[in-house]
């Protein structure tokens, strides 16, 4: 059994005195500041674990072509970030490629090891907008068309939980309807759609919104567009890459203030490049991508390619930078996306629930991170 205590750790939405009782990978009791412990974090920050429900690969490792050993790098190295839970993401690739990586995840979430766990799969691609495939394989790009999704979900060993849709691909919602009877999130995004058909996806089940402003039609006074159906659906999560750089410090609080605590979801759209010094990479036989200072990642032409930011310098760069509240910031890394994912033992800090826990500094930096209840960093 390990106590552990803080002057702030973040219980019921606020930072308390507190201690934390861990047996084995649960948190069994939250107990006075006061009794004695194993470790006194003083000042320091202790919050649940963070969880990424949105990331395709490090240091090399890309979920449309995966591998054990570098997916295992990845799953160590994510508890550096004060990452302990999150969706191994792919996105439009050819069916060859993503079906072997589905069952290298079904492997490595049936037989886990220390590490961060994975929770599940995130399908971004191929049921998207051919004209906002942002850097996504156009020529990949399906129509949705459930009996794929189904093949997939089977494959993977019914793994699969969270799938970006672009509802004017989905005729008669009929992969929106097939995900909510499966228990599949479904996220509007990479999309040219209306406000009106983003609603209308609403009613048949969508419930959030893919890295919201990017990839999907702007709001306009006259033409509020998917972003204008993100900010008025009170009930639908939305996601934002929290950089600075995807979408600015001002959009991203007005997203914020209009998701409120509940409903905002910060993630981290990495890449195989996360981890790479700055410089030119081959992405394949013929394309090339950047990866700038700020940790943006880009094709040659410009276009934004998801990000090589980790999760706690995101959460500093929200509450710093983008003047997103506290509460709000750290809900949207914790306990938001295990409520839109519906998992019920993690992204809070009382008895019962799942040893997660990252300890953080003042600066947002990352002083040790409990993984079901062992140290990782």
């Amino acid at each position: 059994m390990l106590r552990i205590k803080s002057k702030n750790v973040y219980i019921n939405e606020s930072f308390q005195k507190a201690s934390i009782i861990i047996d084995g990978t649960k948190i069994v009791k939250i107990d006075s500041y006061d009794e004695k412990s194993d470790i006194d974090y003083g000042d320091h920050k202790i919050l649940p674990g963070l969880v990424d429900i949105h990331c395709h690969g490090y240091h090399g490792f890309d979920c449309n072509k995966a591998d054990e050993e570098g997916l295992v790098r990845w799953i160590k190295d994510l508890p550096k970030e004060g990452c302990t839970s999150f969706l191994v993401s792919s996105s439009t690739a050819g069916e060859d490629d993503l079906i072997a990586s589905f069952q290298l995840f079904r492997k490595m979430i049936e037989n886990p090891i220390h590490g961060a766990q994975i929770v599940g799969i995130h399908v971004e691609g191929p049921f998207i907008s051919f004209s906002k495939a942002g850097a996504q394989n156009k020529y990949e790009i399906k129509r949705c068309d459930p009996k794929i999704l189904k093949k997939w979900y089977e494959v993977s060993g019914k793994n699969i939980r969270l799938c970006c849709v672009a509802p004017e691909m989905d005729l008669n919602y009929e992969l929106t309807e097939w995900c909510c009877k499966n228990d599949i999130v479904v996220s509007i995004g990479h999309t040219d759609s209306s406000y009106e058909v983003a609603s209308d996806a609403i009613k048949h089940g969508a419930k959030s919104f893919t890295h919201t402003y990017n990839a999907m039609t702007q709001l306009n006074s006259r033409v509020p567009g998917v972003v204008g159906a993100a900010l008025d659906h009170d009930d639908c999560y939305a996601e934002l890459i929290a950089d600075g750089v995807h979408v600015h410090p001002a959009a991203a609080r007005i997203l914020a203030k209009m998701k409120g605590k509940d409903h905002l979801i910060i993630v981290t759209d990495s890449t195989a490049f996360k981890g790479m010094k700055p410089g030119i990479y081959q992405k394949n036989d013929v394309t090339k991508v950047v990866v700038h200072e700020d940790g943006s990642i880009r094709l040659e032409n410009g276009v934004l390619s998801g990000s090589g930011n980790c999760l706690n310098k995101l959460l500093k760069n929200a509450i710093e930078k983008m003047h997103i509240d506290e509460i709000t910031a750290i809900n949207a890394m914790t306990k938001n996306p295990c409520s839109l994912l519906n998992i019920k033992n993690k992204g809070i800090i009382a008895e019962g629930y799942d040893a997660d826990i990252v300890v953080l500094n003042q600066d947002y930096e990352v002083i040790q991170t409990y993984c079901l209840g062992r140290k990782m960093v």
